[in-house]
C-alpha cells in the first residue's frame, strides 16, 4: 500500500491482494473517505467489498469507476481528466 498526500487531499493506493490482506481497513475507510475502485473486474469488486450485489455497469473506455459508499452500496463516479494526458488522473 502506498499513501499520497497533497495540501487538500490524500489517497491510499493498493492492489487487490493488499486490500484482501487488510480487509478491515477498507470497511473502516469508507465511513471517512471516498473509496474508489478503478481498474477492477466485477469479481474483484465483489471479492474486496464482500457484497453479493452486482455493481452498476461501467461504459467501456469511459473515465468512470466504482465508489464503495459508507452505506455499503456501490455507485458509479466519473474520474477527473488530465487535459494534457487525455486520461483519468
Amino acid at each position: 500500500m502506498s499513501t499520497t498526500e497533497t495540501s487538500s487531499s490524500s489517497a491510499i493506493v493498493a492492489d487487490l491482494d493488499e486490500w484482501q490482506s487488510h480487509w478491515g481497513l477498507l470497511s473502516s475507510l469508507r465511513s471517512t473517505m471516498h473509496v474508489v475502485l478503478d481498474g477492477c473486474s466485477l469479481s474483484d469488486v465483489r471479492m474486496v467489498t464482500r457484497l453479493r450485489t452486482v455493481p452498476p455497469p461501467l461504459p467501456v473506455g469511459s473515465t468512470m469507476a466504482w465508489e464503495y459508499r459508507a452505506d455499503n452500496t456501490i455507485g458509479r463516479i466519473r474520474l477527473p481528466i488530465d487535459p494534457g494526458a487525455g486520461r483519468a488522473v
